[in-house]
């Protein structure tokens, strides 16, 4: 089966690079900047996560981050608690989709902890409209036992 995420027109308008909102937004959550990471969300942005199914791409909103009121309570909370910190590995754009691949790691309850994410950003005039997270839990090498 093959489907498509999106698909680009041949003649899509050409301007600024879309990645350079999710550049700043990586360096806005490890700067530990709230205020720059929320200017960087479209006021209506839409957030997606993955509803459990694994045939299925961030296919349910989030229940959480619902609207700009929600969004902000909770990102303010989270840069109130541990410095967690997102190591972008690979970023790139198709149109107005930007493509993220991620180790996320700092959180206080499990410093061992690493998060490996992909995230799926469409952004509009510089500012991130929808976005699709899918993230797997795993340890180190190191905290699995693993030795050279």
């Amino acid at each position: 089966d093959l489907w498509h995420l999106a698909w680009i027109p041949a003649q899509a308008p050409v301007g600024p690079d879309p990645a350079e909102a999710i550049r700043q937004l990586l360096a806005a959550n490890n700067a530990r900047n709230a205020d720059r990471f929320l200017a960087l969300f479209s006021p209506d942005a839409r957030n997606f996560r993955n509803s459990g199914d694994p045939r299925k791409l961030a296919d349910k909103p989030s229940a959480t981050l619902v609207d700009a009121a929600s969004r902000e309570k909770f990102f303010r909370n989270y840069f109130a608690g541990a410095p967690v910190q997102v190591e972008a590995v690979k970023l790139f754009s198709v149109g107005d989709l930007v493509v993220e691949q991620s180790h996320v790691t700092g959180f206080a309850d499990a410093p061992e902890k690493v998060v490996n994410e992909i995230s799926i950003y469409r952004i509009r005039d510089g500012r991130i409209v929808d976005d699709w997270l899918l993230g797997e839990e795993t340890l180190p090498a190191r905290a699995r036992g693993a030795t050279r």
